[in-house]
């Protein structure tokens, strides 16, 4: 990658080694993880989370709920959601050994069918539902056409050996494409097709989707995928720019882009994961870094920042 600011070198490593550190320690008994599990672990029917599910759907989904809303609230969204459409398990017995590709995920399948009116009223409590259910929809009816072309296209290649021209169609096993049939044959919408690609291209098919941006896709990279990038939210943006990572002139809503493309290059691997939760987990929790701070006022004045010598807010 490049960054849009060749001239800027923090962060550094050592910088960021050294931020990591004192964030880690400063929040060890914090509510999120920050260190990459050894495996995504099952789909949470409590927790939205930043995608961290089993089915990069799944995932993609649940992190345009989680957007522009506080965790709680997102929370509770994900609670409506599997209550009122509920969630599928699927086994399939293959070489005589049954597994279960599909686990408690959400059925979006029927959330799909169910319409935008239908999911606006139960994602409601989230707040820009009218938004949210838009860019889910999209995603899932994008998917599901998909799907279809994939499916017809590995069945006429086993009828009549056509080539294929998906991209990473080549590196594909029939038990792989056996698989994506059997899903979609199951009502199962599914983007698992992508982890069969290059990071890079499995992130340009991300953000192709209308209303997947970069921070969406990278999240899904990220934590489905468990590929390195550093994605860029609201807190990361703030922590990142009053720690002179970022140009003191740039605007979250016009430069997240930039930011992105700067942070994912200049991060090192092993800590874009923890430094992405760290950011997420102390912009929420310190006082005087939190979106809305106002130096000297109550809650300021009894707050200690453990970065404090190293931002200049």
């Amino acid at each position: 990658g490049e960054t849009p600011w060749p001239e800027l070198a923090a962060p550094s490593a050592e910088q960021c080694e050294q931020v990591y550190n004192i964030l880690r320690f400063q929040h060890a008994d914090g509510h999120l993880r920050f260190e990459r599990p050894p495996k995504v672990p099952p789909p949470s029917l409590e927790v939205a989370g930043c995608g961290e599910t089993q089915l990069l759907v799944d995932g993609l989904c649940r992190t345009v709920l989680s957007g522009a809303t506080s965790m709680k609230n997102a929370d509770k969204t994900i609670r409506d959601v599997v209550e009122f459409y509920g969630t599928i398990t699927k086994s399939i017995e293959i070489d005589g050994q049954v597994i279960t590709p599909v686990t408690n995920c959400i059925d979006w399948d029927k959330v799909r069918l169910g319409g935008a009116e239908q999911l606006k009223a139960v994602i409601r409590s989230g707040g820009l539902q009218a938004t949210s259910s838009k860019a889910i929809l999209n995603i899932l009816e994008t998917t599901q056409n998909t799907n279809a072309n994939r499916t017809a296209a590995f069945r006429q290649q086993k009828l009549a050996k056509t080539p294929l021209k998906f991209p990473g169609s080549d590196a594909l096993t029939q038990a792989q494409k056996d698989m994506e049939i059997w899903m979609f044959d199951n009502k199962i919408i599914s983007l698992e097709h992508l982890r069969a690609l290059p990071t890079e291209t499995a992130m340009n098919e991300l953000v192709q989707l209308k209303g997947v941006g970069i921070k969406t896709a990278a999240c899904v990279i990220l934590f489905c995928l468990q590929e390195p990038c550093f994605a860029v939210d609201t807190h990361c943006f703030r922590m990142a720019k009053w720690l002179g990572w970022l140009p003191n002139n740039l605007h979250e809503n016009s430069g997240r882009e930039k930011a992105f493309a700067h942070l994912d290059l200049r991060i090192p691997d092993h800590l874009k994961y923890g430094l992405h939760q760290l950011f997420i987990e102390h912009g929420q929790s310190c006082h005087r870094c939190k979106a809305i701070t106002k130096p000297g006022n109550k809650d300021w004045e009894a707050s200690i920042c453990p970065l404090e010598h190293l931002l200049n807010r």
